[in-house]
């Protein structure tokens, strides 16, 4: 079924997810205006403005003078649908949208407030992932767009450190090697411990690696991360683009891993190691 069909072209870098009444809410770019915008589930309204019948469709954020891209939206432990997305205005950062249905500050729509998470020197959140840990802790995979690297910013509250800008997060950088890493797409997941493993690729030639949190245990990263472990899942030439990763719903140590150049591969990864390409 179509959910927006405005004037705009929209439906850019979509992003899914279900709250806790099985209702789904859509994150998406505006492609006309740059903006980002939100479809919900709501029962009973009717069609308005290209928003279809039992759909509310609002924009999220759009200043009319700012870029905003790559949206990625997750359900918190209380039900609050967060979005991470990139505000290319003045230099490429990352920041983050919370649903409060109203008075919200910083948005465009007073039913979200905005918040910088990490406004470096550099251009961060070309790609970025979200997603909550068991605990309910907020983590964002994203790339460092200038150094080539791969980061991770973890919503502490205050007292954070490591980020441009917010001491609510502490932001770190996982692995910046002498390749650029997540130049080609992230995506984020946990395991059945709550413990984050990110997919991302490795150019030149588009490897598919993994970060796993394993604190007190790093190893593979460049620098060493004493709490990352970072391995190349597959080498193959374009393995690693546009990667995504989800724990299986079966099987405790699994995860799957769809790697997608030209065609669609699915690698299955234990916690244990082994690799069975399907």
């Amino acid at each position: 079924m179509t959910i927006d069909d405005p004037v705009n072209d929209v439906a850019g870098s979509p992003s899914l997810a279900f709250d806790f009444s099985g209702l789904a809410w859509i994150a998406h770019r505006d492609d006309t205006a740059a903006s980002i915008k939100v479809a919900r589930e709501t029962s009973g309204t009717p069609a308005l403005g290209g928003c279809a019948a039992g759909w509310t469709c609002e924009t999220l954020i759009d200043d009319a003078v700012a870029q905003y891209f790559q949206p990625s939206i997750a359900i918190d432990a209380a039900g609050v649908p967060w979005v991470g997305y990139n505000d290319n205005s003045s230099s490429s950062n990352l920041k983050i949208a919370r649903y409060v249905g109203s008075g919200g500050t910083g948005c465009t729509s007073s039913a979200w407030t905005c918040t910088t998470v990490d406004d470096p020197v550099n251009g961060v959140a070309q790609y970025l992932s979200l997603s909550f840990d068991s605990g309910g802790t907020a983590w964002i995979a994203y790339n460092d767009t200038t150094a080539g690297a791969f980061k991770i910013a973890r919503y502490v509250g205050s007292g954070g450190t490591g980020c441009g800008g917010s001491t609510a997060w502490t932001c770190t950088t996982v692995d910046d090697p002498v390749n650029t890493v997540a130049g080609r797409g992230v995506d984020i997941d946990m395991d059945f411990g709550g413990n984050p493993w990110i997919a991302y690729n490795d150019t030149p030639g588009n490897a598919l690696k993994i970060a796993r949190y394993t604190p007190g245990l790093g190893a593979g990263c460049a620098p060493v991360s004493p709490d990352w472990s970072c391995e190349v899942v597959e080498a193959q030439d374009d393995g690693g683009w546009n990667p995504s990763i989800a724990r299986s719903p079966f099987e405790e140590i699994a995860f799957f891993l769809a790697a997608n150049p030209t065609s669609v591969r699915i690698l299955r990864v234990g916690e244990e190691g082994g690799i069975v390409i399907e």
